[in-house]
């Protein structure tokens, strides 16, 4: 057997390996990131087919051609490599296409100034011969443009190399075994170029740097396929968690800050720079609830208020414990969710179904609950009570006279003016049409007459402007207290209601009493 084949046959065997690869990885070019794996195995099977020609023994003018050929696939893996670590680890502020182009260019211009040597001799001023055992070699002299595209080839290695070391010591565990994968493929590529360059090599200008790039492509490749490295893509994680509304911090089994992204920064008032690796009770010295909350192992959800320098912020804290594959503990991770719109709408919508629109009353059904919860108080504590019943004077006649809308105007300064008078332990209802109630609470008779005569005059004092001319108007009012027989609200409110109708027919705009004491 012809002894050449030794040192060709491992290159064809590499080539053929990382190009069936590529073809794999086309079937699943869907998955982000895979579209920059298959140029990169391209051309380091390129690369490598080419490297093992140069050991057929060939004259060294056909060699020269095959050098040359060899570098349309040589000079773009490193920066390929470097774009595949990126796509898979760095910030996505780095992984733009406007920061591809300065990479290829300088590619571009490498394989130019390779394929143009003949007019300048920059890449090699001279080439020759070395007879050597099996098979003559070429041998080449390094001309300083060769010396700037290594230097070019080691910037775009070493910057994948400063990623994935950065990443193999502070992502997250999963993380960690991925980048580690990729920088144990470089570590091979960083020795089989050192070895050519130093001359180090067994057989003078044996390069052994294809063979070493393709099995850096090779455990990239086993990287992406056995260890789903785009599908599981730390960048992508990491800007998920970076964007995410929700704000999240994550703490290990001591209670020391793990990570926490920008909305909870924004949340807890600090930066993560300052808090990863300090303890709960460290970081939050000035911040007893959120203390509180850590120091309480059972706690699973909580609903939080907290007051900013704008306004009130509503939260709903949610704690999930961490776990791994087997089940152990691995740490807790805690969700703020802003939930201050929804509270509010809720708060509005429970107001719109308590409260009547027009004239900030309690509509008829919670007056009626809220009033009977009062009574029983009452009656329990034996506390004075009185029931007023208002009634607008005449009211039809403002419709007819000044419009609906002056009406509306109407009740609404009659409302404003009944809830600025009353206490806020007292209940105002509007039970229907402009006929109202007003529950007075530890008011006993004698000051619940006071109260109304107050409210009537504060009534006839209002004057409105209207385009019909001024519009007043009167309420008559009705009123009764709670005795020993009543048990429920229907029989105050019958008796206020008479008394009402007696005020009516008295001449309204005027204060009747029913006659119990």
């Amino acid at each position: 057997m012809d002894v050449r084949v030794l040192f060709w046959l491992p290159f064809f065997i590499a080539g053929a390996s990382i190009f069936g690869v590529a073809v794999y990885a086309w079937f699943r070019r869907s998955i982000a990131g895979a579209i920059l794996l298959i140029p990169l195995c391209l051309c380091s099977s390129w690369w490598s087919v080419f490297e093992g020609l140069l050991y057929f023994g060939l004259d060294a003018e056909t060699n020269l051609l095959i050098t040359k050929l060899q570098y349309v696939g040589m000079v773009w893996v490193a920066p390929l490599t470097l774009l595949f670590v990126m796509n898979l680890f760095a910030k996505r502020t780095w992984n733009r296409p406007r920061y591809y182009l300065p990479l290829f260019l300088a590619s571009a211009a490498v394989l130019v100034l390779a394929w143009t040597n003949d007019l300048h001799g920059l890449i090699w001023p001279s080439y020759w011969t070395i007879e050597t055992r099996p098979f003559p070699m070429l041998g080449l002299t390094h001309g300083p443009l060769f010396w700037v595209s290594i230097l070019y080839y080691y910037l775009c290695l070493g910057a994948a190399t400063i990623i994935l070391v950065h990443q193999a010591v502070t992502a997250a565990p999963v993380f960690r075994v991925q980048a580690r994968v990729i920088l144990a493929g470089l570590s091979v590529t960083w020795l089989g170029n050192a070895v050519y360059i130093s001359g180090l090599s067994p057989i003078p200008n044996l390069d052994p740097g294809p063979l070493a790039f393709v099995i850096t492509t090779g455990i990239m490749s086993w990287g992406f396929f056995r260890h789903q490295l785009l599908d599981v893509a730390p960048v992508a994680m990491t800007e998920v968690f970076n964007s995410l509304d929700d704000a999240v911090l994550v703490l290990d089994l001591k209670g020391r800050v793990i990570d926490i992204n920008p909305a909870a920064e924004a949340v807890v008032g600090r930066r993560r720079d300052g808090l990863v690796g300090l303890t709960t009770q460290e970081a939050f010295q000035d911040q007893p609830w959120l203390r509180q909350i850590f120091d309480d192992k059972d706690l699973k959800n909580v609903e939080l208020c907290l007051v900013s320098a704008n306004a009130p912020q509503t939260y709903d804290l949610r704690i999930s414990v961490l776990t791994d594959r087997r089940g152990q503990a691995l740490g807790r991770l805690l969700v703020w969710r802003d939930i201050t719109a929804r509270k509010q709408l809720e708060l509005e919508l429970q107001r719109l179904a308590t409260i009547d629109s027009l004239t900030g009353a309690f509509n008829r059904t919670s007056f009626m609950e809220r009033a009977s919860a009062e009574l029983t108080r009452s009656r329990r504590y034996n506390k004075a009570l009185s029931l007023l019943m208002l009634d607008l004077d005449q009211f039809k006649k403002i419709n007819d006279t000044f419009g609906h809308q002056a009406g509306d105007r109407a009740l609404q300064a009659f409302g404003a003016v009944i809830r600025a008078d009353l206490r806020q332990s007292d209940f105002f209802g509007r039970l229907g049409g402009e006929e109202f109630a007003v529950l007075l609470c530890e008011t006993d008779r004698a000051a619940a007459v006071r109260a109304a005569e107050r409210l009537r005059l504060a009534v006839a004092g209002l004057v409105l402007t209207t385009d019909r001319g001024p519009l007043k108007f009167t309420v008559s009012i009705g009123l009764t207290n709670l005795t020993e027989g009543d048990t429920e609200l229907n029989p105050l409110l019958s008796r206020a209601d008479q008394a009402l109708y007696r005020a009516k027919a008295a001449g309204r705009n005027r204060v009747m009493a029913d006659g119990t004491e």
